[in-house]
């Protein structure tokens, strides 16, 4: 009864895991495919300065409350209504990091390229020093209550940062999950019903089960998601400079960072440009043509294990829209549908370290499997009289 009773929580976990990293498969694609990352740190750095910047009661937009002979002849006075520009900058001017080291004008780097490829860190976070930065870069000058404002409003406005795209994350995936469950026409319900009375199909879900607990850690030897051309132009720089050791002085200026595939691009073509390279043109086009490559290579590893994680769901009976619209006349399955989304939206590291926990126990309560009679000393009585006569 033990044994049944964990064979049929295997499976069901082994079902809810399959599920789920479609679900995660999914919900990372479509989180590179629309950079909900890059669009959320704009947006909360755009609500930051717009609250920085924001005029004290009788005070004009634009004006920065300093001192006007304090200020310098090139700053600009920030104008809260500029915020998005503003922000958008910072951003823009973050993404031009050197790759291995920091780019100083001489030693053959020209001082416009040094100025456009300053060290910092990539701006993925709201920063107080970065964002300081890129408004000195652009020619703003905060007055002392806006800095004071600015640094006291940072740390709240990267917790924000943090809290909304983990909320935005959560939201992308339960209408995945809620699809793939409608689509995959999986009824909690009649999944457990099954497990329990077809030994048969429990035994399949739990060599399943068994096979997805023996993954990675948290699930991560099987989720491969797409990766950004970002995520991939490491690789991209290193195959260019490998084909091309003499160009190395201007490569490893490059750090493959942008938003897009078009502003990774731009940065080596800035770092050529500035340098009158012969062969830019050249260059660019073989660094877009393994940019492609990696990031199709990449694509393709995905679709990869998102269809053998399709063969296994195959393998227990489950196919898409199996019977379609007519599997939904009965209240049943919507009501064991709507379970599944639940479930399955709890993501995969979830139902992977509860598959690993539930198979180990059952792996501990399991008996061993019998052995013939004399399985021992049988084998050490061949063994003797196979073994050649001393002389």
């Amino acid at each position: 009864m033990l044994l049944d009773m964990l064979g049929i929580l295997v499976g069901f976990m082994a079902v809810m895991l399959l599920l789920s990293l479609v679900v995660t498969a999914l919900t990372e694609f479509l989180q590179s495919l629309l950079r909900l990352r890059p669009r959320n740190l704009t947006f909360c750095l755009t609500s930051l300065l717009e609250q920085a910047l924001a005029p004290a009661p009788g005070e004009a937009p634009g004006e920065n409350g300093a001192e006007p002979a304090a200020a310098p002849a090139s700053a600009a006075p920030p104008d809260p209504r500029q915020a998005g520009k503003l922000a958008r900058g910072i951003m823009r001017l973050h993404r031009f990091q050197p790759r291995r080291q920091a780019v100083t004008a001489g030693a053959g780097v020209s001082a416009g390229v040094a100025a456009a490829i300053a060290p910092a860190p990539p701006l993925s976070s709201i920063d107080l020093q970065a964002v300081q930065d890129g408004l000195v870069r652009q020619g703003v000058e905060l007055s002392p209550r806006q800095a004071e404002r600015l640094e006291r409003l940072c740390p709240e406005a990267q917790a924000s940062m943090r809290a909304r795209f983990e909320r935005n994350v959560k939201r992308v995936a339960f209408a995945l999950a809620v699809l793939v469950a409608f689509v995959m026409q999986v009824s909690s319900l009649s999944l457990l019903s099954r497990l329990a009375d077809d030994a048969e199909f429990r035994a399949r879900a739990v060599a399943a089960g068994e096979r997805l607990a023996d993954a990675g850690e948290g699930g991560d030897g099987l989720i491969l998601s797409p990766r950004s051309y970002e995520e991939v132009s490491e690789a991209a720089l290193a195959d260019l400079q490998r084909r091309h050791p003499e160009e190395a002085e201007y490569l490893e200026q490059a750090s493959g960072i942008g938003a897009s595939r078009t502003d990774i691009l731009a940065e080596l073509d800035l770092i050529l440009r500035e340098e009158s390279h012969p062969n830019r043109t050249a260059l660019l086009e073989e660094y877009a043509r393994l940019l492609d490559a990696e990031h199709r290579r990449s694509i393709g590893r995905s679709l990869a294990q998102l269809g053998r994680n399709e063969a296994e769901l195959a393998a227990l009976d489950i196919r898409p829209w199996h019977s379609g619209w007519a599997y939904y006349r009965e209240w049943e399955n919507v009501l064991g549908v709507a379970i599944t989304a639940i479930l399955i939206s709890l993501g995969a590291p979830f139902w992977h370290d509860l598959l690993r926990k539930t198979v180990s126990v059952l792996r501990d309560v399991r008996p061993e499997p019998a052995r013939p009679a004399g399985y021992g000393s049988g084998r050490v009585a061949v063994a003797e009289e196979a073994r050649p006569p001393r002389a």
